[in-house]
């Protein structure tokens, strides 16, 4: 009866969370950041939404094939403009590809494209994955993006659907720009849920991209943000 209960409210709900998405969200009030709490926990309760999550649930989904239907075709025009943007502004450059998953944006990217590849993610399933079918140059590793600290710049740095999934998404993108090369580029790509497009919008206000695109498919819109670091 409690199950039952709680989806009704959560349900009931709804409307609510979409207009805090669309126009409270990344606020800086107290008011804001109790209500950005109480959205944040519906949705983690729920166990659907694009929000934080913890290891094990991560290493759960990855083993248990629930992030296949990344390889899909709905999915390849995203990573083609991501891969396309690296080949035309870091080739052969240093590539960090934070949630990297097991890789798959790496195997859609020409060997020329970069001459190193780091992929973090914290699934330990999607990183023994990555590692077992990686090429020569390319590496995984575990880690928390949220506290991983990059020991040297790159040439291009990837936040490939990732960025819903931090505490503080923005801050967690100025923070890996830091990491770009003088230079160099960064890659942002968002999937337009309510959540998503929120993130999108306090980015945008925050770190206005020299170039933006929106992918829509099948299954939705991917915004797409692009940012290159002054080479002085």
């Amino acid at each position: 009866m409690k199950i039952l209960l709680d989806k009704i409210y959560r349900r009931l709900l709804r409307p609510f969370d979409a207009f805090y998405y669309r126009f409270l969200a990344g606020g800086d009030s107290a008011l804001n950041r109790r209500l950005g709490a109480g959205v944040l926990a519906r949705e983690q309760g729920s166990g659907k939404g694009d929000v934080p999550q913890s290891q094990a649930q991560w290493d759960q989904q990855y083993s248990g094939g629930q992030w296949n239907f990344l390889n899909q075709l709905g999915e390849m025009p995203r990573y083609a403009v991501i891969a396309g943007f690296l080949q035309v502004l870091s080739e052969g450059g240093t590539l960090l590809d934070v949630g990297s998953g097991e890789g798959i944006l790496l195997h859609h990217l020409r060997s020329t494209t970069w001459s190193r590849y780091l992929g973090i993610d914290l699934s330990t399933s999607a990183i023994e994955q990555g590692n077992a079918a990686a090429p020569e140059g390319a590496t995984f590793e575990v880690a928390d993006a949220e506290e991983f600290q990059p020991s040297t710049l790159f040439d291009g740095v990837v936040l490939n659907e990732c960025l819903h999934y931090f505490h503080q998404p923005v801050a967690e993108a100025q923070r890996y720009y830091r990491a770009v090369k003088p230079g160099g580029v960064m890659i942002v790509s968002i999937f337009c849920s309510p959540r998503g497009q929120s993130i999108v919008r306090q980015l945008g206000r925050k770190m206005p991209p020299e170039e933006f695109f929106e992918i829509r498919g099948s299954r939705g819109t991917w915004a797409i943000s692009v940012y290159l670091k002054p080479a002085s």
